[in-house]
């Protein structure tokens, strides 16, 4: 009880603030900067601390910038009080408590890319000029203008002292999203953990609130309210490895083909609220919150072996990661953006001829949740289909798994830490079986167990999971990863299998990376195209047969393998 009445609290705070104030100085340990609706994202950041640790050099407080790179952060730039009086002006604000040097300090909106900065040094400036379309900001005496100020800015927030002036806190809340206001009011008890952890849980909801408030509004100021969708689509056609290989007077071959046509429909709300002391470089509280998300996800995959032995592709890159614009989010102290890529799936142990077809399409829709806290979610699945056909073979249990894997990637940047949380959705077929005689399998038709003695099965497995591989301070240990939803079904199963053949089944392989396959069809409908890359490996080079091992079938196969583990970078 004592926890809903403190969320509440909370809450009720946030949705009371209202934006920054341009107009008003920050003389009282507390300022806020708001996103630019050009940046595509809509956040609000706020500091707090002592009066005397967060200082103002915009025209609110009295100064007037000479000279200032809006692209950089580390520089040096030239300050003017607007009148003789810097009391009067608000001026003085700067050097009180101890001077302006390890204070925080707010720039103009014009002067480089952080609205938040440390004074690192402060002095006055040999040049005394003053530009000409300045002069009529500046009050003269005498006709003279008061002192021009050299002020070194940079982000390097580690290096302040905190004892002079006492601990910032910064917190910060944003959608990828435009239009929408995310203005908040500090908590009183923001600096301790639970005050923290209190305010980033309260801020999930006012995403979502002010997000659907947004598109119910009628402005026209802002160019869109609707997040773009992701759409991708790529198809790589039939690609085969064949090898003949001579063992005395045996001859024997093996193949390996694989194709494959997917596509890819999303739509995502991106929402990351954070705490912390960038003096401490310290990250006390933080949530990456995922909402109004809906994927569709279709796929016609095939996966062909003739070999005696095992395959083991595992996951290989059929899109590299490519930037999704639209979901990335910069709130200064914090910053998170968005990449995709599509693996593919194909593993099996194989002593005959075996061929899968499948068609599967599947999502979720309309889903909320958040890491390194979040829950279940229950897939959608629309539809399905497989053939299997398999050739005869000896009393070995062949399988084969198809499937493709679409992930998002959450590339966060905070205190030179980068870690990635990715967003996997896998969606394979397995086929296992031993047949008599060559059979064919097909989903929606009748099939007599009578007629064919067999033992064998077709499954499906839907598999979502949200990880990390690099901790994140104390927020989440390395090699995090949360299962969203694991569904296993059966599309057909015999009932004459011995479960001792089960163990063929487990086929979990090594992720395939650094792949490069350059010839294939791909297209998406929102982003540009041109830097996506289709892998589709290479598998008829660098192929020699293996002569020492005693069968020329198993022979063949080992160099099977080791020919496409190669063209895939295994």
């Amino acid at each position: 009880m004592k926890l809903i009445i403190a969320w509440s609290a909370v809450a009720a705070t946030i949705v009371a603030a209202r934006p920054n104030n341009w107009a008003v100085p920050c003389f009282e340990g507390e300022c806020a900067y708001d996103l630019h609706p050009s940046t595509g994202s809509s956040g609000h950041i706020k500091i707090a601390g002592s009066p005397h640790a967060i200082t103002d050099i915009t025209p609110a407080a009295g100064w007037v910038v000479l000279d200032c790179d809006p692209n950089r952060l580390d520089q040096e730039i030239r300050l003017v009080c607007n009148s003789h009086d810097m009391e009067e002006a608000g001026c003085a604000h700067f050097f009180e408590g101890g001077g302006p040097v390890d204070k925080y300090a707010r720039l103009p909106e014009s002067c480089s890319t952080h609205p938040f900065v440390r004074v690192a040094s402060a002095m006055v400036h040999e040049d005394q000029s003053i530009p000409h379309h300045k002069h009529d900001q500046i009050e003269r005496r005498d006709g003279a203008f008061p002192q021009v100020y050299a002020v070194r800015i940079d982000d390097q927030f580690h290096e302040i002292d905190d004892s002079k002036f006492g601990d910032v806190t910064f917190a910060v809340a944003g959608v990828a999203e435009p239009g929408v206001d995310m203005s908040f009011d500090m908590p009183h008890d923001i600096h301790t953990k639970e005050g923290a952890d209190r305010f980033v849980e309260a801020a999930k909801q006012l995403m979502e609130e002010r997000s659907a408030a947004a598109a119910l509004s009628k402005r026209e100021d802002i160019d869109t309210k609707k997040v773009e969708p992701f759409n991708y689509v790529a198809e790589i056609p039939f690609t085969t490895v064949t090898k003949s290989c001579k063992h005395g007077s045996a001859t024997a071959s093996a193949m390996v083909g694989i194709s494959l046509k997917a596509k890819v429909d999303g739509h995502l709300k991106l929402g990351m609220s954070a705490v912390g002391d960038a003096a401490k470089k310290q990250l006390t509280s933080f949530a990456e919150h995922f909402f109004d998300f809906s994927i569709t996800i279709e796929q016609d995959l095939r996966g062909k072996i003739e070999l005696s032995g095992a395959i083991t592709l595992g996951d290989f890159k059929i899109i590299t990661p490519t930037g999704v614009p639209s979901l990335s989010l910069d709130l200064k102290f914090i910053k998170v953006g968005t990449m995709f890529e599509l693996l593919g799936h194909m593993t099996g142990h194989i002593d005959v001829g075996v061929e899968i077809d499948t068609h599967v399409v599947y999502g979720i829709e309309k889903a909320t949740f958040d890491f390194p806290a979040t829950g279940s979610i229950k897939p959608m699945w629309k539809d399905g289909s497989y053939t299997l056909k398999i050739n005869p073979g000896s009393d070995k249990v062949a399988t084969l798994k198809v499937g493709i894997i679409p992930k998002l990637l959450f590339g966060i940047q905070v205190f030179g830490i980068k870690p990635d949380v990715y967003l996997s959705f896998g969606a394979y077929t397995e086929g296992s079986i031993k047949p008599k005689k060559a059979i064919e399998l097909k989903s929606g038709e009748k099939f007599d167990i009578k007629k064919v003695e067999i033992c064998g099965e077709v499954k499906g497995l839907l598999d979502a999971n949200i990880g990390a591989e690099l901790a994140l301070f104390s927020i989440w240990k390395g090699n995090t990863v949360k299962n969203i939803w694991k569904k296993e079904f059966d599309f057909w199963k015999s009932a004459s299998c011995p479960k001792a053949k089960r163990e063929f089944l487990a086929l979990d392989a090594p992720l395939a990376s650094n792949v490069t396959m350059p010839n294939a069809l791909v297209s998406r409908s929102v982003h540009n195209t041109d830097n996506i890359k289709i892998n589709i490996p290479s598998l008829s080079t660098n192929w020699a047969c293996e002569t020492s091992t005693n069968s020329p079938t198993l022979g063949s196969i080992a160099e099977s393998v080791k020919v496409v583990a190669k063209a895939l970078g295994l």
